[in-house]
């Protein structure tokens, strides 16, 4: 009884208004590529807050970072990206909570406030334990680019305090 009268439901509203709602959301796609070589994390995404490392080089913790996808060999239509990997603390000695987000949108020039929330998230709570969080994700993107920002619970350096990292890669794309 309850399949006939869901199909009764749609059937009524026509398809078009359906796709009326949620045009300003979402994007239809056409192209998807995926890659055809060993998927393998090189990390288009890198920071390592131990060794200062961060892919793009100008990346720090609370700015938006900006990814250009073209250095990839993406074209600049390409309507989205598909990143997969870590996300990764190593907790210092401290007895502190070791606490990693990230968050991601198409490339913008407004600033935003940082508390916008995020997509992912890892929490250390044991001194000199560690831990590494699967994280995969589509990205829009708008210019041949995208933006990640990412956030950390504490400062200092490793080992007295914890140290954080992100390692992703672009593993698809569409548009």
């Amino acid at each position: 009884m309850w399949v006939r009268l869901m199909a009764a439901v749609l059937a009524a509203q026509p398809l078009s208004a359906l796709a009326d709602d949620i045009a300003p959301q979402w994007t239809r796609m056409s192209e998807f590529y995926v890659r055809n070589d060993a998927s393998v994390t090189r990390g288009d995404i890198f920071v390592n807050t131990h060794t200062g490392k961060h892919v793009p080089e100008d990346c720090v913790a609370g700015k938006w970072c900006t990814v250009e996808i073209g250095r990839f060999g993406l074209p600049a239509d390409a309507k989205a990206v598909f990143l997969a990997g870590l996300l990764i603390i190593t907790h210092g000695e401290s007895a502190e909570t070791a606490d990693l987000n990230i968050a991601f949108r198409p490339y913008s020039t407004e600033d935003s406030p940082a508390d916008e929330g995020y997509i992912g998230q890892a929490t250390e709570t044991v001194p000199a334990g560690g831990v590494r969080s699967g994280l995969a994700t589509w990205v829009a993107v708008r210019d041949g680019k995208f933006q990640f920002k990412y956030g950390k619970s504490t400062e200092g350096d490793w080992p007295a305090h914890s140290s954080y990292g992100l390692n992703l890669t672009i593993q698809a794309w569409a548009r």
